[in-house]
């Protein structure tokens, strides 16, 4: 006879409890792709996290004049900062526990999920602020429409409004300094084209990314917003510090229940909004 578990329901029916005399030979864990964001995230910030908040800065170009102008004005011309908090936006936790009376009831099977929780719990938090991040590049980013006749063409199309972009910030973006995401159908025809349609013999048809194409990172992903099928940016375009507690397993009291808690926070934050295309 099995014997059901106090506090571990049944993934496809919360309301039945897990049958701990079931031997599992091998635990199936979650795996998740994995994310990259650090890649090109913006690590210029000022300040303490602890404190609720950091500031990064941006300085527009400086300006040419007419030589003698500083002399006869007595003064140069100031540095022109556009300050930009990075700040907590929410807190999250995770929470979960497991009564004793079930891990002496299947020990072997509990203790080999327990011992690998904390892991599962980093591929949480990795999963929740890298969605954040896109998301803020979504919301803070520029909707284009892209009319290439094909993959590449529309790449190019993308990568383009980062070239070509012109204010008091830049004077077009080298393209060793932008970054495409792209969701996996986007880049699944994107691969076709170039392994098939193009004969392109730089691209590595073997590898799982072919990490580059026309002097532009290329980086497939599932964690953008559904409707984001391609995303570009700048290096620097989104700040993301980390803020995580440390990973506690603790016991609850009046009981033989024992808590594993992990808290975090989220802070994606556009810096450079005006670098962030998406279609």
């Amino acid at each position: 006879m099995s014997i059901p578990a106090i506090n571990i329901n049944d993934h496809g029916d919360p309301n039945t409890k897990a049958l701990l005399e079931q031997a599992y030979r091998t635990l199936i864990q979650n795996y998740q792709r994995e994310i990259i964001s650090p890649v090109f995230r913006n690590q210029n910030l000022s300040g303490d996290l602890n404190s609720g908040s950091l500031k990064a800065a941006r300085y527009a170009n400086s300006k040419s004049q007419l030589y003698g102008t500083a002399r006869a004005a007595q003064r140069g011309n100031p540095l022109r900062e556009k300050p930009v908090l990075v700040q907590i936006k929410r807190l999250l936790e995770i929470m979960e526990e497991f009564e004793q009376f079930d891990a002496r009831t299947a020990p072997a099977y509990l203790k080999e999920v327990i011992s690998g929780r904390n892991d599962d719990h980093a591929r949480t938090i990795a999963r929740d602020t890298e969605e954040d991040f896109f998301l803020v590049g979504r919301n803070e980013g520029t909707q284009v429409t892209l009319t290439g006749a094909n993959p590449a063409a529309r790449f190019e199309e993308v990568v383009l409004q980062l070239t070509t972009l012109e204010n008091d910030f830049f004077k077009g973006i080298s393209r060793n300094m932008i970054y495409v995401t792209m969701n996996d159908a986007t880049y699944s025809a994107f691969r076709v084209h170039l392994n098939l349609d193009t004969r392109n013999s730089n691209v590595n048809s073997a590898a799982e990314n072919f990490m580059e194409y026309n002097g532009v990172k290329v980086f497939p992903t599932p964690y953008m917003p559904s409707n984001v099928n391609i995303m570009a940016q700048a290096r620097g375009s989104i700040a993301m510090p980390n803020l995580v507690l440390p990973y506690m397993i603790d016991n609850i009291q009046l009981s033989y229940a024992t808590a594993l808690t992990t808290g975090f926070a989220l802070t994606a934050t556009a810096v450079m909004p005006d670098t962030i295309f998406w279609a």
